[in-house]
């Protein structure tokens, strides 16, 4: 039986005004998810299952328990919060929502004892997580 991997998703609200963008409807926050890593999971075997960003505890539990795997994907920087640094100036776009979710998530996970990957800001928040920092600014 191929296993159900997990991908973590891109949480993107109806206006980034920092950026002075809209997407969709007014009040429609969107998830997305770059095809390459459904694709990637599909052609090594699993079976890719995208997770939306929703703040339950249940829900959280359901997924680990259910799903063989997890992959948290890239994105948007992680917030100093996290790592007990101020915001400085180089940072770019944060989104405190899907940083809570992925960290109850991982947390979840971890407990579980489920297989993990983690790819650019994944690998980031799992560094965080377990204690780490990070340079808010590349170029710094």
């Amino acid at each position: 039986m191929k296993p159900f991997i997990g991908i973590t998703t891109y949480y993107v609200k109806d206006r980034e005004l920092e950026f002075k963008r809209y997407r969709g409807m007014k009040g429609q926050d969107m998830l997305m998810s770059t095809m390459d890593y459904s694709r990637c999971i599909e052609k090594a075997g699993g079976i890719p299952v995208t997770i939306p960003v929703i703040d339950n505890d249940e829900y959280i539990d359901e997924l680990t328990n259910k799903l063989d795997g997890f992959l948290f994907t890239g994105g948007p920087d992680i917030n100093p919060i996290k790592y007990n640094q101020a915001l400085k100036k180089g940072l770019g776009l944060i989104n405190p929502e899907r940083d809570d979710f992925e960290f109850k998530l991982l947390e979840k996970v971890l407990k579980k004892d489920k297989p993990i990957l983690g790819i650019c800001r994944g690998f980031q928040l799992i560094n965080v997580f377990f204690g780490g920092s990070l340079h808010q600014d590349i170029y710094e």
